[in-house]
């Protein structure tokens, strides 16, 4: 067989691995869609250019250039981002590194001595591409890469410039001493059991410290959020104690009326009961009807919030409502919950207190197997929907970024949290879904 014919046959069949590797790519990102046509065309061109490649590069560095090649490629036409475009690319390089290691170990055992004549044959390496389209397939199908991109991505995040460009000098180094020259004159299990070890070493790292700089994240994020709220608590606390110096005001009269024997004492005690009643225990009877996890509190103190700027609020609490257990739900994610409405009250919030008419409406109910949590407030001027969650607002420079946190939590939160938008009139309606 000559050479042309050899390489036909071997690009012929890689091009299934590359379109398999591409779909899974691509899989790693719910936002990102990309048609049968562009990637069976971007498969034939990844495909050209690591033949090409692969035909005139040393070994010293022929691996590190095809890993950043594969980087370039998912960077320019899928993911668009570079942390995205490294973090899918890993997960595809360790799954084909496992892949082709579970047939050397298979060839390993059929052919026994004769393993690398197999496997340095053309026969050998279309049973490979074989192999790794059928394996890449199922992997695809059960949506591996995306589950495994997910537990990443939040890890990936919580890591610095720095220490990126640091973990990024290891895996060079790693791939240089795995590709050295000089380990062509050691056996193939030598090989591959040093690779290993030194992939092992460095996965371990990698997870030890980015799972303990995570937890640290996490920990930060939660006793932010606490600050915050412990702030909005102050403001409570300080209207609490302008009511007890009014309740004590109150008392002093009532005890001059008692002296003076004032007839219109019953009527003045009723007056006063009755307006305590509405002004204080009002809110708490309202929000006592949401269910516990978290939103309670967010909701009890935005509603004295919209009672300070004298907004007019309606909480309407479907009856089935009271049988959600938001209790259940992870702890982050209902931190994130959390956030989103507090978000999406405060931008509420200020869209009204500075008009004449302030009118703000929060509505649960259960639908299709959905928590949906509805904040509508009026406005006034021009609101464009598609540029919300861009940092696009109507309230200046500075402003928009709550909604570009809501998005970067729903996108992360796919398949619990949906986020709805809706303009009625003078209206502007935000819908949360939670997956219950």
């Amino acid at each position: 067989m000559n050479n042309i014919t050899t390489l036909t046959l071997q690009i012929i069949s890689t091009i299934p691995v590359d379109i398999l590797m591409i779909s899974c790519w691509q899989q790693c990102f719910n936002d990102i869609k990309i048609s049968k046509k562009k990637i069976t065309i971007l498969a034939v061109f990844i495909t050209l250019a690591t033949a090409i490649l692969n035909y005139n590069l040393p070994k010293e560095i022929r691996m590190f250039i095809m890993f950043s090649f594969f980087i370039l490629v998912n960077y320019i036409f899928i993911s668009k981002n570079f942390y995205k475009a490294i973090i899918s690319v890993l997960i595809l390089e360790v799954i084909a590194w496992i892949i082709e290691f579970s047939f050397f170990i298979g060839a390993s055992i059929i052919f026994s001595k004769k393993v690398y004549t197999f496997l340095n044959s053309i026969g050998g390496f279309i049973t490979l591409n074989l192999y790794i389209t059928f394996i890449l397939f199922i992997a695809l199908k059960r949506k591996i890469p995306n589950r495994i991109y997910e537990k990443l991505n939040g890890i990936w995040k919580s890591i610095t410039t720095n220490e990126t460009v640091l973990y990024l000098i290891i895996i060079m180094l790693i791939i240089i001493i795995s590709t050295i020259e000089s380990y062509v004159n050691l056996p193939t299990q030598a090989i591959l059991i040093t690779n290993t070890i030194m992939a092992i070493i460095f996965i371990i790292i990698i997870l030890k410290f980015t799972s303990i700089k995570a937890n640290y994240n996490k920990i930060n994020n939660q006793y932010q959020t606490s600050i915050s709220s412990l702030k909005e608590y102050e403001e409570m606390i300080d209207k609490y104690r302008v009511n007890n110096h009014e309740n004590k005001n109150e008392l002093m009269t009532i005890r001059n009326m008692i002296k003076t024997k004032d007839k219109g004492m019953v009527e003045y005690i009723d007056k006063l009961v009755d307006n305590k009643i509405k002004d204080n225990e009002r809110i708490m009877y309202k929000t006592s009807k949401i269910p516990e996890g978290g939103l309670r509190a967010i909701i009890y103190s935005k509603l004295n919030l919209m009672d300070k700027y004298k907004i007019k609020y309606t909480l309407d609490i479907a009856n089935d409502v009271r049988t959600v257990d938001l209790i259940n739900i992870d702890e982050e994610l209902m931190l994130n919950i959390c956030k989103i409405i507090g978000v999406f009250l405060d931008n509420s919030i200020d869209a009204v207190k500075k008009l004449r008419k302030k009118n703000i409406t929060i509505e649960f109910y259960v639908m299709d197997n959905y928590l949906n949590i509805d904040i509508t407030n009026n406005f006034k001027g021009n609101l464009d929907i598609s540029k919300l969650g861009k940092k696009y607002t109507t309230k200046g420079k500075g402003h928009g970024y709550g909604l570009s946190l809501v998005e970067q939590i729903i996108s992360e939160n796919s398949k619990k949290l949906e986020n709805e938008k809706s303009i009625n009139g003078d209206k502007f309606t935000q819908r949360l879904k939670i997956k219950m």
